[in-house]
């Protein structure tokens, strides 16, 4: 949900866990599965397939809360 007066936005967190067993939160955007997509409300992009993801990694910056 954006809130333009505020200047917010809010977006689902997802709880997931390191290998070490920290736990960390992140948001999904895109998926490759069309049926993940329409469940989720995420983008349904079918290039994800075909991306190379070590690539992508270096190329943007991601944001994970570890707790």
């Amino acid at each position: 949900m954006i809130d333009l007066d505020a200047g917010t936005i809010t977006l689902p967190l997802y709880q997931g866990q390191m290998k070490d067993g920290r736990k960390v939160w992140y948001i999904l955007t895109d998926t490759d599965n069309k049926g993940n997509a329409d469940a989720l409300g995420l983008n349904y992009a079918a290039k994800l397939t075909y991306e190379d993801f070590e690539k992508l990694i270096n190329r943007n910056i991601y944001i994970l809360l570890i707790l």
